[in-house]
């Protein structure tokens, strides 16, 4: 079983995904805006930090490979990327993205997630980048209730209602907080939660429970689930089957492994950029 790796600090990692259909997010209201200025440079620095940095008005990626960039833009999964030449899955590089600061207020309001398909133009132009979407035949999990029954309990907090405090933080409703072994849903709905586990497990995860409205839950995935109390400040590395074994025992859920029509992105063409 492959092993997932959840670093937690003590800042809350909150998801709050928008999207559609199977790996694929829905489009954001901002798409009017573009990245005023976008520096790329190849970073070669295997010890260098990796990752996505996002704070308004800036948008900083930290040696990315151009399919981890062209998932971020299209908002897909890394492994829904396929095609390119060797290079765009070896080869790393820096970007340094920024809107006008007419544009800032607007970009504040999109979650993180949103904000991907604002670099697909400056990939498209600086990469000479040929990209497609079509659907694929994939392994998945299909999420179900359990043959026992249900265990969540719907709640009459709306989807989008203002922000609930938690553990001294704020966060909106349709969210969901990772702690360290430990899962909290506020105001969430199934197919958000099928979406947002995803991002744990190596499948894209498909909700078929047909349950309706949201629910507040707190799903423990550590392996002494007597433990209850969330701790932020540890690293968890667990296989997919704590998840699965704490969605039966505590949500009535279970993943089903299954085959299923998945959209995915394929780079038909691409060259590397000139730095700047």
């Amino acid at each position: 079983m492959e092993r997932v790796r959840i670093r937690i600090s003590a800042v809350l990692l909150l998801l709050c995904l928008a999207g559609k259909g199977h790996g694929q997010a829905a489009s954001p209201q901002g798409m009017s805006l573009r990245y005023e200025t976008v520096s790329i440079r190849e970073n070669s620095d295997a010890n260098a930090r990796t990752g996505m940095l996002e704070n308004a008005p800036d948008m900083t990626a930290l040696r990315m490979s151009l399919h981890d960039l062209v998932a971020y833009a299209c908002q897909v999964r890394s492994e829904l990327v396929f095609g390119g030449p060797a290079w765009s899955n070896s080869r790393h590089f820096d970007i340094s993205a920024k809107v006008a600061a007419s544009d800032t207020p607007e970009l504040q309001k999109m979650k993180w997630r949103e904000r991907g398909p604002l670099i697909l133009p400056a990939l498209t132009e600086r990469f000479a980048l040929k990209i497609h979407h079509e659907t694929r035949t994939l392994p998945v999990y299909d999420l179900v209730v359990s043959p026992k029954g249900n265990k969540l309990k719907p709640t009459t907090i709306e989807k989008g209602d203002d922000t609930f405090k938690l553990n001294g933080g704020l966060v909106p409703s349709g969210s969901m907080v990772f702690y360290a072994d430990y899962i909290r849903g506020i105001g969430v709905d199934m197919p958000t939660l099928a979406r947002i586990l995803s991002g744990q497990v190596d499948r894209v995860i498909v909700d078929h429970t047909g349950l309706t409205g949201v629910f507040n839950f707190a799903i423990n995935t550590a392996e002494d689930p007597g433990n209850d109390a969330p701790s932020m400040e540890r690293t968890s590395e667990r296989p997919e089957q704590a998840i699965a074994i704490a969605l039966h025992d505590q949500a009535g859920l279970e993943l089903k492994p299954a085959r299923e029509a998945v959209d995915v992105v394929v780079i038909d063409s691409a060259t590397p950029p000139t730095p700047d």
